[in-house]
């Protein structure tokens, strides 16, 4: 089916793509794998992330990117309650699920 700027189709059933099929999609960041740089702590960002830079937004102050910016971490952990809900929007945030609490 050719589709035209500006116009809309609506695709039949069986030609919807599947991103991932909800039991198959991770549901969230995976301890094993986490970024050396993360401070010790419950809060941290796996190797999975792909810097799209949207957690920085969220949480400039707990999260910082490598000098070659190949990889986002957590420079301090959450000392009070605005630094927790800045890292949990931040992990609400992250379209690759990097992010994760062990606390």
């Amino acid at each position: 089916m050719e589709v035209r700027a500006g116009e809309t189709h609506a695709l039949p059933r069986n030609e919807l793509l599947r991103v991932k099929e909800p039991s198959k999609r991770k549901s969230m960041a995976d301890k094993a794998s986490k970024q050396p740089l993360n401070v010790p702590g419950a809060w941290y960002v796996d190797m999975t992330c792909t810097m799209c830079r949207t957690c920085l937004e969220e949480a400039p102050n707990l999260l910082k990117t490598n000098e070659d910016e190949t990889a986002v971490y957590f420079l301090k952990q959450p000392e009070n309650d605005a630094e927790t809900a800045a890292a949990q929007r931040a992990m609400e945030v992250c379209p690759t699920l990097a992010i994760g609490n062990d606390g």
